[in-house]
């Protein structure tokens, strides 16, 4: 798995870097969904694959949904700020919780 998120972290950052240099010109909203577009979906495919792995990996994909939060959110965003106010701002999941949300949502599609 660690070869998999590696690829997930280094696809996501190229975009997120594309955001960054974007962001300025655009509105929060627009970023938002540029973001849940290019990026976070990339972090919801096949996630609930993830169930169980390491704390190191689970910590390698919460950076960079943190460093996406705080591209979106652009001069907002204090460089302070806690990435979990960030996050709560936004209205999204950590990792740990959206893996188990999916599995949640799809274990009671299944019954």
């Amino acid at each position: 798995m660690d070869s998999q998120v590696y690829e997930i972290c280094r696809s996501a950052f190229y975009h997120i870097r594309a955001l960054r240099h974007i962001q300025p010109v655009i509105t929060d909203e627009v970023a938002k969904t540029i973001a849940c577009s290019c990026v976070t979906s990339r972090l919801n495919y096949a996630n609930s694959v993830l169930y169980g792995i390491s704390a190191k990996i689970i910590h390698r994909l919460q950076r960079m949904e943190n460093a996406l939060a705080r591209v979106v959110l652009g001069s907002s965003a204090s460089k302070f700020s806690h990435s979990t106010d960030i996050l709560c701002h936004l209205h999204w999941l950590p990792v740990h919780y959206r893996i188990q949300f999916k599995l949640n949502v799809h274990g009671s599609l299944w019954r």
